[in-house]
């Protein structure tokens, strides 16, 4: 067994406004620009797989979907061409959340790749459950939310690596806007983009970025909303119209830097290097290059030029995905927000009548839920 280690990074902590907004917000601008890219987008996503592979055992976050799938692809044809031993698929299963059941697609995907083990662990995945308390008493609360259902994954792989999809979304589902596809190809100008592009480009932009960010946080004061929408305005509008020049800001982003210390944090509590591709710099630099100032035409598109050789044209092209809030409200977080009694947040951030309404609406926005956690943290709810 090889001595890999992740690398050292300090646990973003998000503030009082964060957290009522439900997501980092803003960039730190000390942040280092993404290198020229060290090798094409394949060699450096295979680059970091293998680091994982190294360190046995070399366990994969695998929900079915195609960002978990196209690394266990690419983890297992590494494996059998370096001698290595094959990853370990993990999987959490949610009986009590239908619309979180991958269950044939990832059979399919196992059997086409003959995996040799494949463990499924069915978790207790309520925001105010036993798995996410026990990780809130260690770190307080972290983003993203559900971040703590990585716990039992990380148990399996105690001593070794872990491999994770996460940032896949936010990569391979990327594109250029409208301004950049329409000014290097002009025969892809439709009139839909009259609208599109003169909201880009109007005086205001970042006013209306701000609003959009806000809208749907029923629960936040006017004074928090004005400050939210400043804020997420004020970032947005940073970002470039260029993609691959966006997608080097990216690793500037609070959001980002949460997600990648978040998991690594977690990792440390089980001696687990954790090796997320699709958030690497490597892999990062490496396609912003490839794929240049329009980014990829689609998902499918991206997979087929990273994976196409090893991932099955019927899972690159699959479009529909699970949905996960059901396993995280589950019939508890109900059960505990009616015993809540109002105190134990800023109110002048938060409305604790209407952050009631949303938790006992039935389907509760999910950028609420990271109130509960400050709330479970301060004491201030009886679990």
């Amino acid at each position: 067994m090889s001595t890999l280690g992740s690398p050292p990074v300090q646990l973003l902590q998000l503030d009082e406004l964060e957290q009522a907004v439900g997501s980092p917000l803003g960039f730190d601008l000390s942040t280092p620009k993404l290198g020229a890219p060290l090798s094409s987008a394949r060699a450096a996503l295979e680059s970091v797989i293998l680091e994982a592979l190294r360190h046995e055992p070399c366990v994969i976050s695998f929900s079915g979907g195609r960002d978990s799938s196209a690394v266990l692809c690419v983890a297992m044809s590494l494996a059998e061409r370096h001698g290595l031993a094959p990853p370990i698929p993990v999987t959490l299963r949610f009986p009590d959340a239908p619309a979180s059941d991958e269950t044939v697609w990832q059979e399919r995907i196992i059997d086409e790749l003959r995996c040799p083990e494949w463990i499924r662990i069915t978790p207790d995945g309520s925001l105010a459950g036993a798995i996410a308390q026990r990780v809130l008493g260690r770190h307080g609360v972290l983003f993203p939310v559900n971040a703590f259902l990585h716990d039992p994954i990380l148990e399996v792989a105690a001593g070794g690596s872990l491999l994770s999809g996460i940032g896949g979304d936010e990569l391979l589902d990327s594109s250029a806007d409208r301004i950049s596809v329409v000014s290097r190809s002009p025969r892809s100008f439709r009139r839909t983009d009259i609208r599109t592009i003169g909201d880009e480009i109007l005086p205001g932009r970042r006013r209306r970025l701000g609003e959009r960010f806000v809208a749907g946080l029923s629960w936040l004061t006017p004074e928090a909303r004005a400050a939210a929408a400043d804020r997420a305005g004020e970032a947005l509008g940073r970002l470039s119209h260029r993609w691959n020049t966006a997608l080097g800001q990216w690793t500037a982003d609070r959001y980002f830097q949460a997600v990648t210390s978040t998991i690594v944090a977690l990792g440390a509590d089980h001696a687990v290097s954790v090796r997320t591709p699709f958030l690497d710099p490597r892999v990062l630099a490496a396609v912003a290059s490839e794929a240049g100032p329009t980014g990829f035409t689609s998902r499918a598109a991206a997979l087929d030029e990273l994976v196409g050789d090893v991932m099955p044209a019927w899972l690159r092209e699959r479009t529909s995905k699970a949905v996960f809030d059901e396993a995280l409200v589950g019939r508890q977080f109900v059960q505990i927000a009616a015993k809540w009694n109002g105190g134990g947040i800023n109110h002048d951030l938060v409305d604790a009548a209407r952050l009631r309404a949303e938790w006992e609406s039935g389907t509760p926005d999910g950028r609420s839920f990271l109130l509960m956690h400050q709330l479970i943290v301060n004491g201030s709810l009886a679990v």
